[in-house]
């Protein structure tokens, strides 16, 4: 398992689309939060966040 830090949504959500499902919440590459919890997309934040600015605390990527 590789877990990267402070990493940009946009890339996250990218890296999601290439390696497994698109969702950041399913499947075998997930994020979260600072906390520890789900990480809420920049665009269903109020008011609306940039996707490129928004950090994601934490994304485990499967190795194999």
């Amino acid at each position: 398992m590789l877990e990267m830090e402070g990493v940009p949504y946009a890339l996250a959500v990218r890296l999601d689309e290439i390696l497994d499902d698109g969702d950041l919440q399913t499947g075998k590459v997930q994020a979260c939060d600072a906390a520890g919890g789900v990480v809420i997309p920049p665009q269903n934040r109020v008011p609306p966040e940039d996707p490129d600015t928004v950090v994601v605390s934490v994304l485990a990527v499967p190795l194999l």
